[in-house]
């Protein structure tokens, strides 16, 4: 994917210098949407992947996401000409890392997967699941002692931070439904309702109102001119009368 976009990132520097209408200029365009049609296409691929890994296996019956505002979290860092802003390009490469985890794909392909294997999928609040002990639930920002390492303050709980809060967010899911938060809603029925002698029956097609191929036209009144089929017939098949 870096490679890709390199790629693209330089044929985006020559569409800008080639001349408008120009067929350089529309190759360099065509080179600009392959690349990233192929960044989107692997990034929905990793996806479907890891969505069936999780869903297929027999183990699991229950997936608890974070409940993550990722259109918030990609929002551009407010900058203007007057004030440039901080970090702005940190941000703008914050935001291009996140929506390239395709965290959203993930869980919405989780979420029907699940559904048609009779499985559950919960979001639930992401707050403080960093910082919260998976032991002990003491809460505190120093039990974060950096980016991998988890050390809970009141009980010594020592962990992989990520790991840590894995285990958080799974029992707050489970809470969840144990509390009676979650609501299983009844899957819809869809019934078909037949069309009684009451009831205006749909338009049925007359064979001998049209040909083969024959287009329906609607004209203002006072054009009496004929259907045109779509068949023509030629010469060479024309029937002799």
């Amino acid at each position: 994917l870096e490679k890709k976009a390199r790629g693209k990132r330089r044929w985006q520097r020559r569409l800008a210098r080639r001349v408008k209408g120009s067929r350089r200029r529309e190759r360099a365009k065509a080179c600009v949407a392959r690349a990233q049609a192929y960044g989107t296409n692997v990034r929905q691929d990793f996806a479907h992947q890891v969505s069936h890994r999780l869903v297929s296996g027999s183990e699991h019956s229950l997936f608890v996401f974070e409940d993550l505002n990722v259109q918030g979290m990609t929002a551009s860092a407010a900058a203007t000409l007057e004030s440039p802003g901080r970090n702005v390009r940190q941000k703008a490469g914050l935001n291009r890392r996140i929506l390239e985890s395709a965290w959203g794909r993930v869980r919405l392909y989780v979420r029907y997967k699940a559904r048609r294997r009779g499985k559950l999928l919960l979001s639930v609040p992401a707050h403080h699941s960093s910082q919260e002990c998976a032991e002990c639930r003491h809460t505190h920002p120093e039990n974060r002692r950096s980016q991998s390492l988890f050390l809970c303050q009141r009980c010594g709980h020592t962990d992989n931070a990520d790991h840590n809060a894995a285990r958080v967010i799974a029992r707050r899911g489970v809470e969840a439904i144990l509390c009676g938060a979650v609501v299983l809603k009844e899957a819809r029925r869809v019934s078909i309702r037949k069309v009684g002698a009451e009831r205006s029956e749909p338009k049925r097609h007359n064979p001998a109102s049209s040909t083969y191929a024959e287009t329906a036209v609607s004209r203002p009144a006072g054009i009496g001119l004929a259907l045109r089929s779509k068949k023509r017939e030629t010469p060479a098949t024309a029937v002799a009368a």
